[in-house]
C-alpha cells in the first residue's frame, strides 16, 4: 500500500551507501533519506533492471563468505537529507559495538516500562499489562535530526531547539485512553506533541 513516488541508492564506497525513499500511503509524500555503512566491503551488487534510481529501485549485496557470518550494518535516517542520515548515526550510534547498542535500547526500554510497576505474581498478567504498555509507546516518533531539524507538513526544513517533533499521530482513536495515559507518564513528550501540533 505504500506507493513508491522515487527513490535513489548512491554508491559512496564498497562499504558505504546512501539514497532516499519518497512514498505515499497514509501521508502524501512522506520522504525518507538513508546513509549506509556495511561493517565489510561488498563484493558485488546487482541492480534490479538496472536501475540506480527511479520508482523500482532495488540492490542486492553479496559478500565474501571467507570474511566471516558477520555482518554489522550502521544506518541512520532522516527526514531532511542525506547529510542529516549520516550526522545521525555518527552523533547517536559512532563507533559502539552491536552489543553496547543493545544494552543502552534495552535499559531505555526497562526506563520506560517501569514508569508503571505492577505487583502482581501473575506472570500472565504482568506479561499482558507491559506488552500492552510497551504498545503505546512504539508511537509517536521523533522525527528531527539531532542538529534540531525536520521537514514541516508543509514539507520545508524547519529547525528547533525548544521542543523535540513527532510524527505518526493515530488520533482517530488513541485520543480515548493513549494521550490521556501519556499526560500521567510523559509530561514533557506531551508538551512536545502540542508543539508539533502548532
Amino acid at each position: 500500500r505504500d506507493q513508491v513516488l522515487d527513490s535513489k541508492i548512491n554508491i559512496e564506497s564498497k562499504t558505504e551507501i546512501s539514497g532516499y525513499r519518497f512514498s505515499k500511503a497514509w501521508a502524501s509524500d512522506q520522504r525518507l533519506f538513508f546513509d549506509l555503512v556495511f561493517s565489510k566491503p561488498y563484493t558485488k551488487v546487482t541492480f534490479l533492471a538496472n536501475k540506480k534510481s527511479g520508482k523500482k529501485v532495488k540492490a542486492a549485496f553479496e559478500f565474501d563468505p571467507a570474511s566471516g557470518d558477520t555482518l554489522e550494518v550502521t544506518i541512520g535516517i532522516s527526514p531532511v537529507d542525506i547529510a542529516g542520515a549520516t550526522h545521525n548515526w555518527q552523533l547517536e550510534i559512532g563507533n559502539k559495538s552491536f552489543e553496547t547498542i543493545k544494552k543502552e535500547v534495552q535499559e531505555s526500554w526497562e526506563k520506560q516500562l517501569e514508569k508503571i510497576v505492577v505487583e502482581s505474581n501473575d506472570f500472565d498478567y504482568k506479561t499482558n499489562f507491559y506488552t500492552a504498555l510497551y504498545h503505546t509507546m512504539i508511537a509517536p516518533n521523533l522525527y528531527q535530526d539531532v542538529d534540531g531539524r525536520y521537514r514541516g507538513m508543509d514539507l520545508k526544513i524547519h529547525e528547533t531547539k525548544d521542543f523535540d517533533y513527532y510524527t505518526v499521530f493515530s488520533l482517530w482513536d488513541t485520543f480515548r485512553a493513549a494521550h490521556p495515559l501519556y499526560t500521567l507518564i510523559e509530561k514533557n513528550r506531551t508538551n512536545d506533541f502540542i508543539n508539533t501540533f502548532i
